[in-house]
C-alpha cells in the first residue's frame, strides 16, 4: 500500500488532535478529519467501530503508517496526553515536507538548465545538415544518463542505502545536516519514550534506530548496559563525547538530577532541529551553485567542441 506523504500526515495530524482536544471519541475523530483518502478513513472507522483499539485499527490498515508513527501514538495513548502527541508528529511530518521542498527548489535551477542544454547544443547537428533521426539520439545521449543518475539517487535515498549514506555524511554541510537532524530525532523519540514510561534501555534503543545513524544504535547498546547493571543513563552518556555531543548528555544528566527529562528533551529537539535547519538552509543555498558551474563548464566545454569540430570543417572545406 502506497504511503502517505508528510504533508497529508502533517494535516490530520493536527486535525486529529483538535477533534479529540474537543472531545469525539476516536472513531468520530477519524471521520471528522481530513487528509487521508477516503479508503484509509474508511478502514480506520470500520476497524474502531468493531472494538479494535487504536493502535490495533493503524497496525491493521497496512504500511500507510510509519511504524516510528504508530509506536508513538501508542505511546502518547498509554500516557493518556495523545493529541500533545498528534501534534508533534504534525509539526515533525511538516519540517520533513518543508525540508523536502527546499531540497527539490534548490535542485530544480541546476537540472533545468541542464535540460535546455541537453535540447539547445546538438542543434549543431542540425546546422550540419544532419537530420531530426540525428538530432534527437543526440538530445537522448545527454538526457538518458541524467535521468538515470537522477532516478538511481532518489531510489538509494528511499531506501537508505549505507553506500549513499556513508557519502552524504561526509559532504560539507549535508553531512551536518544529517548528524544534527538524527540528534533531532533521538531527542523527540526519547521525549516521547519518557512520556509514555518506556524503560530507558527500550526507549534508547527504539529512538537509536528512529535517527538512522550508527553510532548513536552503538550508544544506545551501551545505554542498555547501564541500565540493566541499575546505573544512571548519564554515567553511559559521559563516554560518549565522540558519539553524542556535550549538551545532549549534560542536559540529560541535569533532567536526570532534576527529575525534568520531559523538558530537557523538547529543549534539545529544538535545539538540534534549529542547528539541522541551519546546516539544510546553507547547503540548500551552495550545492546549487556548485551544480550550476558544473552544468555552465560542461556547456563550454561542449560548445568548444562544436566550434572546434565546425571550424575544421571550414578549414578542409577551403583546402583546395
Amino acid at each position: 500500500m502506497m504511503k502517505v506523504s508528510s504533508t497529508r500526515l502533517a494535516a490530520w495530524y493536527a486535525q486529529m488532535a483538535t477533534c479529540l482536544d474537543a472531545g469525539l471519541s476516536w472513531q468520530r475523530a477519524v471521520e471528522t478529519a481530513s487528509g487521508l483518502r477516503t479508503e484509509l478513513r474508511r478502514r480506520l472507522v470500520d476497524a474502531l467501530g468493531a472494538g479494535l483499539s487504536l493502535d490495533e485499527a493503524l497496525a491493521r490498515g497496512g504500511a500507510w503508517l510509519p511504524r516510528l508513527d504508530r509506536e508513538l501514538i501508542a505511546a502518547g495513548t498509554a500516557a493518556g496526553r495523545t493529541p500533545e502527541m498528534l501534534r508533534r508528529l504534525a509539526a515533525r511530518h511538516e519540517a520533513a515536507a518543508r525540508a523536502r521542498r527546499q531540497v527539490l527548489a534548490a535542485s530544480a535551477y541546476p537540472l533545468i538548465v541542464a535540460h535546455l542544454a541537453a535540447f539547445a547544443l546538438p542543434v549543431a547537428v542540425l546546422m550540419q545538415g544532419a537530420g531530426v533521426e540525428a538530432y534527437l539520439p543526440a538530445v537522448l545521449k545527454v538526457l538518458i544518463p541524467l535521468w538515470g543518475a537522477v532516478a538511481v539517487l532518489a531510489w538509494a535515498a528511499r531506501r537508505r542505502l549505507r553506500p549513499l549514506m556513508a557519502v552524504l555524511d561526509v559532504l560539507p554541510g549535508i553531512g551536518g545536516y544529517r548528524r544534527y537532524r538524527a540528534l533531532a530525532d533521538l531527542a523527540f523519540v526519547l521525549q516521547a519514550q519518557v512520556m509514555a514510561g518506556i524503560r530507558l534501555d527500550e526507549a534508547w534503543r527504539r529512538a537509536a534506530r528512529a535517527s538512522g545513524d550508527t553510532r548513536l544504535e552503538a550508544v544506545a547498546g551501551k545505554v542498555a548496559e547501564t541500565v540493566r547493571a541499575g546505573l544512571p543513563v548519564s554515567l553511559a552518556l559521559a563516554g560518549e563525547r565522540r558519539s553524542l555531543p556535550a549538551p545532549f548528555a549534560e542536559f540529560w544528566e541535569n533532567g536526570e538530577r532534576t527529575g525534568a527529562l520531559e523538558s530537557a528533551l523538547a529543549h534539545l529537539y529544538r535545539h538540534f532541529g534549529d542547528l539541522a535547519a541551519r546546516r539544510l538552509a546553507a547547503a540548500s543555498f551552495a550545492y546549487p551553485k556548485v551544480l550550476f558551474a558544473a552544468v555552465a563548464i560542461w556547456v563550454a566545454v561542449q560548445a568548444l567542441q562544436f566550434y572546434a569540430g565546425y571550424f575544421q570543417q571550414l578549414e578542409e572545406l577551403m583546402q583546395p
